[in-house]
């Protein structure tokens, strides 16, 4: 980094009316982590604004979130805080700017870069810096599992295993990036594929209609999502949105490992809502208790947990987003 790159919030000129801060995951691995500083640099000299923004690199897990409080803290409605890694890095800066004024964008620079791909896409790391200095601020929901936010997706079960699988395969071969997914999936599909869950929660149709859902079954995974994408592009969650004040829940039960490979390729494009082991709700809060012997083994926007239960509720409107034209 060339600019503010110690670990403090930058101070910036009170000349103009926004004010910008880049928080940077250093440990993120993508190709841009080089020139990035250079590339927002010239974006900003480009647009006459070279004292507008700072950029501010982690050095710990949690860093993040002191760094965006302060500058939240500093520059309310004036700020925009930019996360610059991956779901991990934006989930962070959402904990800290969640109930302030001050609005969340993000620069995909993660391994696999999921929320963005709900919130931008198809659009290059370039082009969302670009979109930036014409900012569409919005309020966007995010929701709780048990006292930890989540903005993009929670799931339980096989994914978080590939997840960990993944992480693994990572460690020994970085330049890999999200291609260490499908390596991951098939390490994984041996040994425990699927667990025991007892599960409750409101299903709410597309009149508004209310009905109890309650059982316990044998599952693969369980993801509750306020986006689309995770695991690299997997789209469990196709037409979930995150400004309708509803989580999308896609439970998949327990198959066979023939079907499981049958069914893999359509769950990455978002074409398995029909299959007969597909159930598709759409939820405002529920829980879930592990049964059996085993824990729920699970992660909030990629941060990993095992736990014997939790609940999750939907926040409407909770956190000001940065979306572009």
């Amino acid at each position: 980094m060339t600019k503010d790159s110690q670990n403090t919030v930058p101070a910036v000129s009170k000349n103009e009316d926004r004010y910008y801060l880049f928080i940077v995951n250093p440990h993120a691995g993508r190709k841009h982590m080089k020139n990035l500083a250079e590339i927002i640099d010239q974006a900003f000299l480009k647009h006459d604004m070279p004292d507008s923004y700072g950029i501010v690199m982690t050095d710990r897990g949690g860093n993040a979130i002191e760094l965006a409080s302060a500058f939240a803290d500093k520059y309310g409605e004036r700020g925009i805080v930019v996360a610059c890694g991956g779901d991990g890095t934006i989930n962070e800066v959402a904990q800290a700017l969640y109930g302030s004024k001050t609005a969340l964008a993000a620069l995909p620079i993660g391994t696999a870069n999921d929320f963005v791909k709900t919130v931008y896409p198809g659009k290059t790391l370039e082009q969302i810096l670009e979109g930036l200095f014409e900012p569409l601020i919005r309020r966007i929901d995010c929701f709780y599992v048990d006292d930890r936010i989540c903005v993009n997706i929670m799931s339980l079960g096989f994914d978080t295993k590939v997840q960990k699988a993944a992480g693994k395969i990572l460690s020994r071969h970085r330049w890999l990036g999200s291609a260490s997914y499908p390596f991951a999936i098939v390490k994984s599909l041996f040994g425990t594929r699927d667990y025991d869950m007892h599960y409750k929660f409101t299903a709410i149709d597309d009149d508004g209609n209310e009905t109890e859902v309650e059982a316990s079954s044998k599952y693969i995974l369980a993801a509750v999502c306020n986006a689309r994408y995770y695991g690299g592009g997997y789209n469990p969650a196709p037409a979930a949105s995150i400004e309708d004040g509803l989580l999308d829940l896609c439970l998949v039960d327990s198959l066979s490992l023939v079907k499981i490979l049958g069914l893999i390729g359509k769950y990455k494009q978002g074409q398995h809502l029909g299959h007969p082991a597909i159930h598709y709700y759409r939820v405002r809060s529920g829980e879930a208790v592990a049964e059996g012997t085993s824990l729920l083994l699970g992660n909030i926007d990629g941060e990993q947990f095992e736990k014997d239960r939790l609940s999750f509720e939907i926040r409407p409107s909770a956190l000001d987003f940065v979306f572009i034209k």
